[in-house]
């Protein structure tokens, strides 16, 4: 697990920009879930801690998370949620930048995460993806009450 505060980026800022792992982290990302945004939802994307639905806790990088959270969001209450393993959690290079591409090919909304590099965040803000950071060990379901989704 990641903690608050620590380097994930083992291998040094280089093994970022090393076109074979970043190959790497984009092939691996093609395992993640794709699924289309029905109209008039919310869509929150955050890396957990574990899988135990809206009452995961939330890790603080979603890069390097053990599981990837969908949730759609409508009137005040969870419509829909999914959880997947995340492939790239133990992968080092590329992988901010696939997690990025796969926000944005699910049309999240907001992404909840503490910490994100500059080239994923980059393509984040291009595409006016909200960023919410969470506390230390805040669940899923609290973040999303505390931003105001949920009643």
């Amino acid at each position: 697990m990641t903690g608050y505060g620590e380097d994930v980026h083992h291998g040094g800022h280089g093994a970022h920009h090393d076109p074979e792992k970043i190959r790497r982290a984009i092939e691996a990302a093609k395992q993640l879930p794709r699924k289309p945004k029905p109209q008039g939802v919310v869509r929150v994307a955050a890396g957990l801690e574990e899988h135990t639905g809206p009452r995961s806790r939330v890790s603080w990088s979603i890069t390097h998370a053990p599981y990837l959270a969908i949730v759609d969001i409508a009137d005040a209450n969870i419509a829909d949620i999914l959880v997947a393993p995340n492939p790239l959690a133990d992968m080092r290079g590329g992988v901010g930048i696939a997690i990025a591409r796969w926000l944005i090919d699910n049309n999240v909304d907001i992404v909840v995460v503490g910490h994100i590099g500059h080239h994923a965040l980059e393509a984040i803000n291009a595409k006016k993806i909200k960023i919410v950071q969470p506390m230390p060990g805040e669940t899923l379901v609290n973040v999303l009450r505390r931003i105001g989704l949920l009643a």
